[in-house]
């Protein structure tokens, strides 16, 4: 039968997506890989160019990074390529007669980086008049002439020279490269610079010098550089600053001093400078600050004098009422006095930790109503009151522990602190704090207690979170019923519940003794740490101690030696334990074994194959609890996790045949994830030079921070820089050095434990955004379906052809076969077994049901209470070296 018209059309279908598909990898060489304007050849073994080989005459950008090539050859001619990379090559010299580049004129792009070039003559670019941007960093280059008056790459934009061995610059250097607008001498062995080295650079805007052997500047070293607005001179050896040393770059925004060696900061140093918004200055040696230093910096917005030698801050030094930011950490300030700060009303983040502060004046904060973070922790305070934090009416992080000697907190002290979320009293040698302290909180998340000598716990407020409590001199002996409550207390026994607690790490505090149902006021509690106590007997742990806590998922009590299975049956939801180094083998330990049977296939498997005789000894029934003990209700088996390496501490098993002389590792049942990403990032803010990521977190039980990763999308800067790690309870970081109308991607990567168990996933914990445009952000799934858009319509297209076809060709054959029995839909499922046939039955304490009420809990609902003993900065420290 002649194939119908819907058959042709589908068949020609085919034959153009075939054609299409095919033709993107024809005329390529065997080594190569060939796609639209682009042929990738890197990352191999090639030692040379391709010769004689196919590489189209349309390429454009040509990739021979990550080889062994020794030398550029001037073939194969590519009269329309735009972009070469040789990076990470073993180019030695680029300075053959001639350049061997030459026949390559519309080259914008060349990257020469990873090589050992030693010299760059003059010569080397010959015909590379349209070339804008080149990297010959990670090289070891000691001399350039390329770059002087008779230049040829005059067209020149961006020039990376990082990583090589620079010993000075002169006046001459840069003479022929007037379009420069980026500049990175980073990373060299740079001593000297001639006064006006500079000075043909009009359009300069971002020069790079941090990392080399300067000690001395003039006020003549940035002479004729007013484009200049971001500069790094961070990790020199630069003792004083001459007066107007950045005269001659008066738009400066930026500039980074730290790490050098400044003792002084004289009145007229940064004379001029009207635009400066960051300036850091710190790990230093300043010990003085001349009055009217800062007096020039009207427009300053963040101050980091962190890691110096101050002793005093003259309240006169502060002019600038836009700054947002003032970092004077780690220094040796003995006060702070209510003038200090009455200028600052648009501080946002004071950090005066660390210093050797023994008092602060009432009202010293009055005057800073936009204030969020306070950190005043590891100085020598001895007493708080409220009038100490009157006026911040926006705060709502405050570290106060540390070295700090506090014994007592005054009821009113945190009241007119109407948004505290976040409260850090950890080192504070308290040993009550009464219960209108914390429980009138009613924005209050999380707190710290840790290190202190409380023999009992305070009321909390309703609230919170989060609760941290650890190393607490074994003072606290014991927890029962209404230890974790609000106010008003009940001597009735009615417990007022906390229902916003997710986690409650009460670690090292010397506990002896849980009580019956001591956690029944925690109904949406998920993490439990109660490792490193000392719990001497099979009684110190009650059968009912963990009664009501149906969500609870994670589980630490690793110096236990035996407990009831009761204890199971009031967690219906769990998914982690961990047992330590001290169970003890007996009949209660198979019932263990039973219940991870019951629980489905979980990470430590070496309890489940527990039987009698592995003990040694005949065990008795199971006692059935009493009727009126409600039975268990466990909650569906979570699907497996993929399998971690035997080697990293959260895949350790529960092994019991180990000889008693050789301890046996902690023990973690489960397979619970617990360091789970963030969710929801955005970016906020976005100006030509800074943006402020923000996203969402609701914390977990091994959470320790945060970094933001973000790097250009386009463009010379394509490496990953990394911030600061960010404390627990931020979820909030501005970025400050980046580059004007760039194209950026920013992504949040968590740390569990001081780690970083996995990179950013992209699609969920990655935006993308552009500065100096408005739009806060562009979807990373616009960005992904670009770049899979085409090819995956054409694979869509195909597959529905071959659908159709078949479909059609299925209807044909039933018309010519109509003989065909009609087969059954699908297969009879084999009989599920009973519940009786498992061993299970109403009275068994391991009656597996499903239970909805777990299906939506994951360890998103714990949150980790920050330390703020060792709080980072949120917004302070900035990249030092933005290319590290």
């Amino acid at each position: 039968m002649a194939p119908s018209r819907t058959h042709c059309l589908l068949i020609h279908l085919l034959a153009v997506l075939t054609g299409v598909v095919t033709g993107l990898s024809l005329d390529c060489a065997p080594q190569c890989q060939c796609y639209e304007n682009t042929t990738d050849c890197s990352h191999g073994v090639l030692t040379g160019f391709p010769r004689n080989q196919l590489i189209p005459s349309s390429t454009e950008v040509l990739l021979l990074n990550d080889n062994q090539i020794s030398a550029v050859s001037r073939n194969p001619t590519l009269p329309n390529l735009l972009e070469l990379n040789l990076e990470d090559n073993s180019i030695t010299s680029i300075s053959r007669p001639g350049s061997p580049f030459s026949r390559r004129p519309n080259l914008q792009v060349l990257r020469l980086g990873g090589n050992v070039i030693s010299t760059v003559p003059a010569s080397a670019f010959d015909g590379l008049s349209q070339l804008v941007r080149l990297y010959l960093n990670r090289n070891t280059i000691t001399t350039i002439t390329a770059f002087g008056s008779n230049s040829v790459v005059d067209s020149l934009k961006m020039l990376d020279l990082q990583d090589n061995r620079l010993t000075s610059i002169g006046i001459g250097t840069f003479t022929g490269v007037s379009l420069l607008s980026e500049l990175n001498l980073s990373s060299n062995n740079i001593s000297r610079i001639e006064d006006g080295s500079f000075g043909r650079l009009k359009k300069l805007r971002v020069l790079y010098l941090h990392s080399n052997h300067i000690a001395m500047l003039t006020s003549a070293t940035f002479l004729g550089m007013p484009a200049l607005t971001r500069l790094t001179l961070s990790d020199n050896k630069i003792q004083t600053l001459p007066d107007m040393a950045f005269i001659g770059a008066t738009n400066l925004e930026f500039l980074d001093l730290s790490s050098n060696d400044l003792s002084t900061v004289t009145r007229t140093a940064f004379s001029g400078l009207y635009d400066l918004t960051t300036l850091l200055l710190e790990r230093n040696n300043i010990s003085s600050i001349e009055d009217g230093a800062f007096g020039d910096l009207v427009k300053l917005q963040s101050l980091v004098m962190r890691y110096n030698i101050l002793q005093n801050m003259p309240a006169s030094t502060l002019t600038s009422t836009d700054l947002w930011e003032l970092d004077l950490s780690d220094n040796s300030l003995t006060a702070v006095r209510r003038e200090d700060f009455a200028r600052l009303a648009k501080l946002k983040y004071l950090h005066l930790h660390t210093n050797k502060i023994t008092s602060v004046e009432d009202g010293s904060f009055a005057n800073l109503a936009n204030l969020i973070v306070l950190e005043i922790y590891g100085n020598l305070l001895t007493n708080v009151s409220a009038a100490t934090f009157a006026g911040l009416v926006s705060v709502e992080q405050i570290g106060m522990g540390g070295s700090n000697r506090i014994e007592s907190i005054p009821d009113d002290t945190f009241r007119d602190l109407p948004k505290l979320a976040h409260l850090g009293l950890l080192g504070l040698p308290l040993v009550s704090i009464s219960d209108s302290v914390l429980s009138p909180l009613q924005s209050l998340k999380s707190i710290a207690l840790s290190e202190s000598r409380l023999r009992s716990l305070p009321a909390l407020p309703v609230s919170l979170e989060s609760l941290t409590i650890f190393r607490n001199n074994q003072l606290l002996t014991d927890i029962r019923l209404g230890d974790l409550t609000t106010l008003p207390r009940s001597a009735t026994g009615d417990h007022l519940p906390l229902p916003n607690l997710t986690s409650v790490q009460l670690a090292d505090t010397g506990l002896q003794k849980i009580h019956p149902f001591a956690f029944a006021t925690l109904p949406a509690l998920t993490s439990l740490d109660l490792s490193r106590n000392n719990f001497q007997s099979t009684s110190s742990v009650d059968p009912d101690a963990f009664g009501n806590l149906t969500t609870l998922l994670s589980l630490n009590i690793d110096r236990v030696t035996t407990w009831s299975p009761r204890v199971f049956r009031h967690l219906p939801c769990l998914q982690t334990v961990t047992l330590g180094t001290r169970f003890t083998c007996d009949c209660d330990v198979l019932d263990l074994g039973k219940w991870i049977n019951k629980t489905g296939p979980l990470r430590g498997r070496s309890l489940e194959r527990l039987r009698e005789e592995d003990l040694g000894r005949t065990c008795p029934a199971t006692t059935v609890p009493p009727a009126t003990e409600p039975a268990v209700q466990f909650c569906p088996t979570p699907s497996p996790s993929p399998a971690t390496s035997s080697q990293g501490p959260s895949s350790v098993a529960a092994t019991l045949s180990r000889s008693p002389k050789t301890p046996a590792p902690s023990s973690t049942i489960g397979q619970t994830e617990t360091c789970i990403g963030p969710s929801d990032v955005t970016v906020q803010n976005v100006k030509d030079s800074r943006a402020e990521v923000e996203w969402v977190h609701r914390g977990s039980a091994d959470l320790t921070g945060f970094v933001i990763q973000y790097k250009q999308t386009l463009g010379e800067n394509s490496d990953w820089r990394t911030t600061q790690q960010v404390h627990t309870v931020r979820r909030s970081y501005p970025i400050l050095d980046l580059l004007p109308d760039k194209p950026y991607i920013a992504c949040v990567a968590v740390f569990c434990n001081n780690i970083m168990p996995r990179q950013p996933e992209v699609m969920n914990e990655c935006v993308h955004f552009t500065t100096g445009q408005t739009a806060a952000s562009i979807p990373q799934a616009a960005v992904v379906g670009l770049a899979v858009g085409v090819p995956l319509l054409l694979i869509i297209l195909v597959m529905a052809a071959v659908i159709l076809l078949k479909r059609t060709g299925l209807s044909s054959a039933e018309h010519v076969d109509a003989r065909t029995p009609n087969q059954p839909q699908q297969q009879e499922a084999p009989a599920e077994s009973t519940e009786a046939d498992r061993g299970i039955t109403d009275d068994s304490p391991y009656n597996l049901i499903n239970d909805d009420r777990c299906s939506s809990l994951g360890h998103e609902n714990s949150y980790h209470n920050p330390d703020f003993l060792h709080l980072t900065e949120p917004a302070a420290k900035r990249i030092a070296n933005p290319y590290s």
